[in-house]
Parts: C-alpha cells; sequence; structure tokens
C-alpha cells in the first residue's frame, strides 16, 4: 500500500470547492439513517431481555416448586421412628 502524500491530498481537496458541502450531506444522510435504525433495535433488544427474564423467572420458580414438592414427598413418606403419646393436662 502507498503512503498518502498530505500536500497532493490537500491540493485536491482545495481545488474542488464543492466537495465540503457534499461531505457533509453524506454525513447528515448517514446520521438520519442510523438514528432512524436505532430505536427499532432498541426496541428489540428490550423484547429479548424481557422475554429472557420471564424465561430464567419461570425456571426459578419451577425448580423451586420441584424442590418443596420433593421435601413434602420425602416427608409423606417417612414412617414415624417411634410412636409416643403426648400426655397433656386436658387427658
Amino acid at each position: 500500500m502507498r503512503p498518502v502524500n498530505l500536500q497532493a491530498t490537500l491540493c485536491w481537496i482545495e481545488a474542488h470547492p464543492g466537495l465540503a458541502a457534499w461531505v457533509q450531506g453524506v454525513g447528515t444522510f448517514l446520521a438520519i439513517v442510523v438514528a432512524a435504525g436505532i430505536a427499532p433495535w432498541q426496541a428489540d433488544r428490550a423484547r429479548r431481555d424481557q422475554t429472557r427474564r420471564a424465561r430464567e423467572e419461570l425456571q426459578a420458580r419451577r425448580e423451586a416448586a420441584a424442590l418443596i414438592t420433593a421435601t413434602v414427598a420425602k416427608f409423606a413418606l417417612q414412617k414415624p421412628s417411634s410412636t409416643r403419646t403426648i400426655s397433656t393436662p386436658f387427658r
């Protein structure tokens, strides 16, 4: 790749007086296009983030329910280790 001759580049720019207006016009157009694309991109990203959070919350609730069910089932299926009668003053 050839090195850019700064002097020649500056002379070329000075020889084309309408160049600044064209560069400004193209830059403005690109800025408008980018700005118009940001809102839909952000909305899509927010929707995906919300869906991901909802999915994670649902998974956490399912895991908690499974843990509670397993714990209750474990205690429900256990046989009492001893049958003690508790005396109360009302008997």
